[in-house]
């Protein structure tokens, strides 16, 4: 229906003029509003990605069904869909963050491990990134947080991205840290070096995550009307990288942990460290040699590791507060019905498992991750089954902001996935890669998931010694027997599809990972 509105003179109150001019007013506020409207409703959507690190399905679900997640609960799990099969092609910081930014696996992008030369961000290309992507798009980007490893270090000078000061290219704001401790640690704030928390007053204010809070929010509010691109990545649970910051009490360094912010210090206290069946695994005569060299974990270690446990949750509360305040902060501008909210880790982390603590191998705490996506209009948990792994961020945002990759993608868009949670065709497996693991080479291996009818659930690896291992996840989901050696035909025909998968580019990646 059209609707016209006029008026001829200034009427005086009280007359028939004057409630013209009143229904004028309402008419004219209506199709203000309408044009506003169709103008949010036209504009690319914006994009939130909250990038947590080291954080496992098990630490996520712990915390969040004990309430200690509140607003990641409420306003992103249940108002959004939950992938839990959810993935890391390389369960390691660096790696995993450059294929966030890249949507390559591991051999594409080249960034294989934390260190130099064949890792940490002197071996990443920045020039065409998510950032510059969407940066060409129109989008107004930020980052605030932890970057790669070795951002800043300024040690080797292997290139300007040791630089302190450098600002990667396609980033409209820069806060990103040069440390990885909670207090006492360095900002970079568009090219200039900001110090916080010197010891020894350690300033509660001055707490790692609740300055990126503030400077998350700060770009929100300060973004105008083109749409934005803001990724936050806390270090919360990573352990700090700071000597004396340790789990155990007693025996400093022994382990290392993070220190949650002072308002959450002992407050998950009488939280257990789970000790399922792999728990301190006592046959593991299945598995690699580095794993059998591995002792069994002692009274100490057990208690430290539940130290960690009880600490990485309590430091993931202050990350609950940042995300309660970004929303928020997306309210208050108005804008939250049109913003798509991100909510992962780049790799897991054992607690005990196999004897083991850490990442960068094949188990499922290592290469399992979270993966929440909320987006505008959405009210409901929704579940979804199928595989999604870190590969297939990058594209996903692209595709969101109407942005052209100017690289090969080895991911996949996850949109048609959430259109259709039951969408035929999806993947049947994924690559895993892994650098070198204490002497056995460097491994390659396949994750398969349901729709993979010859090899349903299925993990294999293979190390550079020859070593493997190969697990039936339906009848063992806690890996504890390896059947590489009485299933050698499937051994054999996995190994092939990793090794062909380990060349692949682009197209060729989902061909091998669909057929």
């Amino acid at each position: 229906m059209k609707t016209t509105c006029t008026f001829q003179h200034r009427p005086k109150p009280g007359s028939l003029a004057w409630a013209g001019l009143a229904r004028f007013a309402v008419c004219l506020w209506l199709g203000l509003a309408l044009m506003s409207t169709a103008a949010v409703a036209q504009q690319p959507p914006n994009v939130v990605v909250i990038m947590t690190d080291d954080l496992s399905e098990q630490v996520f679900d712990e915390a969040s069904g004990r309430g200690f997640l509140p607003t990641i609960a409420s306003r992103l799990v249940n108002q959004g869909t939950r992938f839990r099969q959810s993935f890391t092609t390389q369960s390691l910081c660096c790696p995993s963050r450059a294929t966030f930014l890249t949507g390559q696996y591991t051999h594409n992008h080249g960034v294989e491990s934390n260190t130099p030369p064949d890792g940490s961000i002197s071996a990443f290309d920045d020039r065409s990134t998510l950032a510059t992507w969407l940066d060409a798009a129109g989008y107004r980007t930020g980052y605030v947080g932890k970057y790669l490893n070795g951002y800043g270090s300024d040690r080797n000078r292997r290139s300007p991205l040791d630089d302190p000061t450098y600002v990667p290219p396609g980033w409209d704001d820069w806060q990103a840290l040069i440390t990885g401790t909670m207090y006492n640690y360095v900002l970079n704030d568009n090219g200039t070096l900001i110090d916080y928390g010197e010891d020894p007053a350690e300033p509660p204010e001055e707490y790692q995550t609740d300055v990126l809070a503030e400077r998350a929010v700060a770009f929100v509010d300060a973004a105008a009307t083109a749409p934005f691109f803001l990724t936050v990545a806390p270090v919360a649970p990573h352990f700090e990288v700071a000597p004396g910051v340790s789990s155990c009490r007693l025996f400093p360094n022994s382990l290392r942990s993070i220190r949650p912010a002072p308002r959450h210090q002992g407050s998950a206290g009488q939280v257990p460290l789970p000790q399922g069946t792999a728990f301190n695994e006592q046959d593991v005569t299945d598995k690699p040699t580095w794993v059998q060299a591995a002792p069994l974990l002692s009274e100490r270690s057990i208690d430290c590791l539940g130290n960690i446990y009880r600490d990485q949750i309590e430091s993931l509360r202050a990350v609950d507060d940042l995300t309660a305040s970004l929303i928020a902060a997306l309210e208050r501008r108005g804008v939250l019905g049109n913003t798509i909210v991100v909510f992962t880790s780049d790799n897991g982390y054992l607690f005990g498992q196999h004897r083991l603590t850490g990442k960068n191998v094949i188990y499922e705490e290592s290469i399992r991750v979270p993966l929440v996506v909320r987006l505008p209009g959405s009210t409901a948990l929704r579940l979804i089954e199928q595989l999604a792994v870190n590969i297939d961020l990058a594209p996903t945002i692209a595709a969101w902001a109407g942005a052209t990759p100017t690289l090969t993608v080895d991911g996949r868009s996850l949109v048609p996935l959430l259109a259709n949670p039951e969408l035929p065709g999806w993947r049947k497996r994924f690559l895993l890669e892994h650098g070198d693991v204490r002497g056995s080479g460097n491994s390659t291996g396949v994750r398969t998931g349901s729709r993979d009818t010859e090899y349903p659930n299925t993990v294999f690896i293979q190390f550079d010694n020859g070593e493997r291992e190969l697990y039936a996840l339906d009848a063992d989901p806690a890996q504890l027997e390896s059947r590489h050696l009485d299933q050698p035909d499937t051994a054999a025909a996995l190994g092939a599809l990793a090794s062909e998968l380990r060349l692949c580019s682009g197209t060729t990646c989902r061909e091998l990972e669909d057929q």
